[in-house]
């Protein structure tokens, strides 16, 4: 008899960081140049991050989000599917906007042998709450993450 494990790594991976352009602060009494502070421009609360002071989260953590994958995948769809065991890892990248809903759900790995697996990781996030939204500086941004979450076949 087959069992079916589901295990979600509740990290949210980063590829590329936000870099925040630097400008000197010179005075207007003495013209000397001050150190540089970091200058985050209006524009930027409207481009996606992809770092944050405050990442975006499962609201409740992640023990409401173990508790989330248990209760929602669909065991049955892949024990059908005649999965082989084995360990199954599906990398998803996602949206947060800036109120917590999530968006543009794509999955950026995926296991050869287990289809389904994929199907299922994608619907998980794509059909769960809203999070809760990346911070910077005070302020609410829309960002892009990445979940994996893993499937193991016995």
């Amino acid at each position: 008899m087959k069992y079916i494990f589901l295990f979600g790594v509740f990290l949210i991976g980063f590829e590329n960081a936000k870099s925040q352009e630097t400008k000197p602060n010179i005075s207007a009494k003495d013209s000397t140049i001050q150190k540089p502070t970091a200058i985050i421009e209006e524009d930027d609360y409207v481009k996606i991050f992809t770092r944050a002071e405050k990442e975006p989260k499962f609201p409740g953590g992640a023990k409401t989000w173990a508790k989330y994958l248990e209760r929602n995948i669909n065991i049955k769809a892949i024990k059908k599917d005649k999965v082989k065991q084995g360990v199954y890892n599906v990398k998803v990248r996602f949206i947060v906007d800036k109120e917590g809903y999530v968006s543009d759900v794509i999955a950026v790995e995926k296991p050869k042998d287990c289809p389904l697996c994929v199907t299922e990781a994608v619907k998980l996030i794509k059909n769960g709450p809203k999070w809760d939204p990346a911070v910077q500086n005070g302020r609410n941004v829309v960002f892009m993450g990445y979940q994996t979450i893993t499937f193991s076949v016995e």
